[in-house]
């Protein structure tokens, strides 16, 4: 969905030795967003990927 105002960041899943299948993401509202929470979100979304991470 997309919504007037809205700011939304992602990364694929990576799948070792194949395609990625999954993504994560993360929507806020623009009026809550700039670089120091862009920033953060970036590398909470890096630490639940590398938490997650999965092989074929």
């Amino acid at each position: 969905m997309v919504v007037a105002d809205g700011f939304g960041l992602g990364a694929a899943i990576p799948l070792e030795g194949a395609s990625p299948d999954l993504a994560i993401s993360i929507a806020a509202h623009r009026s809550i967003v700039n670089d120091e929470k862009v920033a953060e979100w970036k590398r909470i979304i890096a630490e639940e990927i590398r938490a997650g991470s999965r092989t074929a």
